[in-house]
């Protein structure tokens, strides 16, 4: 791995909400926390940093766990053709989320020293008492969760027809570039329909509906469009709400297509004026503001920075 002082440039709708709703936090997640994983000629502080961006909350293990279960099981699918239980599927998943909680309680030497590779919680890290009616909710969550999976458009359509869909991309990382800068996407699951030529890209949702969800899709369009070389006309994109076992399926049009080249281009620019040189230096501390003092009750709440936020000057 090439070491460099400070990270290369890059853009994704992660970084991009993060960058609206706390300057600060964005700056420790993005400049403070780079290098943090390496064991050796680091500072202590990015170090440090590191550690606190990779603490986590309960709604994002959450998450996690039913995204790692809805992978595991389609790759069985596209590998094997086995269809697990229900039963079979909520032990899987509450086991996970066990395994995560015990981990995070009473494992601490783990996290610190390899944290990329364990699990801690805000709760457990900063002391404070765990929410009795929300470990219930996600108890309960467990089992509607699967249901919902196994329910869904996408699981029924894939296992009804075996020979004419081709999983394409399940859960990978991968990058683009616009304009020169790096994109980062995460495409759930990319479906090539070889009865119709059609490109299918689901996107599981874990928590309510918003206005963001579909605009991620039509980016994600974009990209499939460059890499598989696809006319958008191709392309459907479908929203899983596991929550409530509904699905919004649409395909783009120019008005969004649109919207998300505007919401990139003003974000880069933003993100690049925070910067001091070409190799995305980023500008002293005090540039990065924390979040509106009106907005704080609720930016601050589970922020993983907090510990060195109350300690930085204003």
């Amino acid at each position: 791995m090439n070491i460099t002082p400070f990270p290369t440039f890059s853009w994704s709708f992660s970084r991009q909400n993060l960058f609206n709703t706390c300057r600060r936090a964005y700056r420790y997640s993005y400049y403070d926390s780079h290098n943090g994983w390496l064991r050796y000629n680091v500072s202590d502080r990015a170090q440090h940093v590191y550690r606190l961006k990779k603490i986590t909350t309960f709604p994002l293990l959450f998450g996690g766990a039913v995204h790692d279960i809805i992978y595991e099981t389609l790759l069985e699918w596209f590998e094997r053709r086995t269809i697990p239980s229900e039963e079979e599927l909520i032990d899987r998943l509450r086991q996970k989320m066990n395994d995560s909680f015990l981990e995070a309680k009473y494992e601490y030497d783990k996290w610190y020293d390899r944290p990329s590779k364990s699990t801690m919680l805000y709760e457990f890290y900063y002391g404070l008492p765990l929410n009795d009616d929300e470990i219930k909710k996600y108890r309960t969550l467990i089992p509607q969760m699967i249901r919902s999976f196994l329910q869904s458009t996408t699981w029924q359509t894939v296992t009804q027809e075996p020979d004419r869909y081709q999983f394409v991309q399940l859960e990978d990382f991968t990058t683009t570039s616009i304009g020169g800068t790096n994109v980062f996407v995460v495409l759930d699951v990319l479906l090539h329909d070889t009865y119709t030529n059609e490109w299918h890209i689901v996107d599981w949702k874990t928590g309510k509906p918003n206005d963001h969800d579909a605009i991620q899709l039509v980016l994600y369009e974009q990209f499939v469009v460059k890499k598989y070389d696809v006319h958008p006309s191709q392309i459907h994109l479908h929203n899983e709400y596991l929550a409530t076992g509904t699905i919004r399926s649409f395909q783009a049009d120019d008005a969004q297509r649109q919207l998300v080249s505007d919401i990139f281009s003003a974000g880069v620019e933003e993100m690049r004026a925070l910067t001091v040189s070409d190799d995305n230096e980023p500008a002293p501390l005090e540039r990065f503001p924390r979040a509106p003092e009106d907005n704080r009750k609720w930016t601050c709440y589970r922020c993983s920075f907090r510990e060195i936020c109350e300690e930085d000057p204003v």
